[in-house]
């Protein structure tokens, strides 16, 4: 459709997807490769048959995993923890900083329940001030975070990209600043690991966290933690025995030894070896790894490209591209009213997307999807904006069953 922009490499054959749903939506949840179902699989059978059940399986897949996260994040393999969650993590982060009533907090007003919820109980604890960055007008969130930090700023929570548009946090810029007066950066990256570079080494955060199931193509349950080696004497949200040294040993636990294991494993979650995710964790970032992550993000921003041209051509409000991170796209209807009845049609066309915010369409693909669906759902929005009467009517009947 659109000759200038290139068409990505299909990968679609490295997945068990149904050829009749176009799913867009990535930036909720990903389906697993191939090789990942295979993993839990395998790792089911592994737990059908206890008895076959080593300490490899305690600390070899793990470490492996550990390694292939430092690898993607760009950081030292010691710096990086396993946890079960973002907030799991958050909490840990934020009840080990010391706050005052002087203090304030920065993130975007926008920014994910979670992380809200974990930095608003550690002003409510310490009686610092939660200061919300508003969302910028014409998309610039840098400028907009820019403008928040100052002398009383001890930390700043930022995302590397928006989770409900796709907008784009210079970090770089962001950390600059941050320095500048003192203060710490977190980055939730759950919104782009894996699927936009990261590079510890050159944003030099002081913690970053994300999820496993959405760009990274693992299961739930599994997210990962970089902790700066500064901080590596703070507190573990918890104390389980796999983090101590020593506890592959399994003849000597008893001796309940207090030394840890090096770096941020201390902040290990319990149960950390988790037999039937780790594997499939490791066989995801296995997968990514074999890829590249420049290459998916190389393939994704194509696709999004080929997108963001023919929705525009329709007449839909597409986030600017230079505004964008450029693996998330979003848009919305000039009459943004409407956008609940076209949620419905969409998805009565099997195309898999979601709604945020009332108004941003999200529009997430991932390296399994194709110029022809794109251009596929191009056809189906076509179809339904020319149909504005049916929106009206839809529209009405939503609201009326709502009512």
């Amino acid at each position: 459709m659109h000759k200038e922009t290139r068409k990505p490499i299909d990968y679609r054959m490295l997945f068990a997807l149904d050829d009749d749903v176009i799913h867009f939506n990535a930036a909720s949840v990903t389906p697993h490769p191939k090789v990942v179902v295979e993993a839990g699989q395998a790792a089911l059978e592994v737990r059908r048959r206890p008895w076959e059940i080593s300490t490899h399986h305690f600390s070899k897949n793990m470490e492996q995993l550990r390694g292939l996260i430092a690898k993607h994040l760009h950081c030292s393999v010691n710096s990086v923890a396993l946890v079960p969650t973002v907030s799991h993590g958050m909490e840990t982060v934020a009840r080990n900083i010391e706050l005052g009533s002087s203090d304030e907090v920065l993130i975007p007003s926008a920014d994910f329940p979670s992380c809200y919820f974990a930095w608003r109980n550690a002003c409510n604890r310490s009686g610092a001030e939660l200061v919300l960055a508003p969302r910028p007008r014409l998309g610039d969130w840098t400028e907009t975070i820019l403008q928040h930090i100052g002398r009383r700023t001890r930390v700043v929570v930022v995302p590397q990209t928006d989770w409900s548009n796709g907008t784009h946090f210079d970090l770089k810029k962001i950390r600059e600043a941050t320095k500048a007066v003192g203060a710490l950066m977190v980055n939730d990256i759950s919104q782009s690991f894996c699927a936009a570079p990261y590079s510890v080494e050159e944003i030099q955060p002081d913690i970053v966290l994300s999820v496993g199931y959405k760009w990274q193509l693992g299961p739930h349950g599994l997210s990962f933690m970089y902790v700066a080696p500064e901080y590596y004497d703070w507190e573990p949200l918890e104390t389980n025995w796999l983090d101590r040294a020593n506890s592959a040993d399994f003849t000597r636990h008893a001796e309940f030894r207090d030394d840890d294991l090096p770096g941020a494993r201390r902040f290990d979650s319990g149960q950390r070896s988790q037999l039937q995710l780790v594997p499939m964790a490791l066989a995801a970032q296995s997968f990514i790894n074999e890829i590249g992550v420049a290459d998916i993000f190389q393939n994704i921003c194509g696709l999004n490209k080929w997108i963001a041209a023919g929705l525009s051509e329709l007449g839909c409000v597409v986030v600017p591209d230079a505004d964008r991170t450029g693996h998330l796209l979003a848009f919305s209807l000039p009459n943004w009213e409407y956008s609940a009845s076209l949620m419905l049609a969409l998805k009565e066309n099997n195309i898999s997307l979601s709604l945020r915010d009332h108004k941003y369409f999200r529009v997430s693909p991932h390296i399994y999807n194709t110029a022809e669906e794109a251009d596929r759902f191009l056809e189906v929005m076509k179809e339904l904006l020319q149909s504005h009467m049916y929106f009206t009517s839809r529209s009405r009947a939503t609201d009326a069953a709502s009512g």
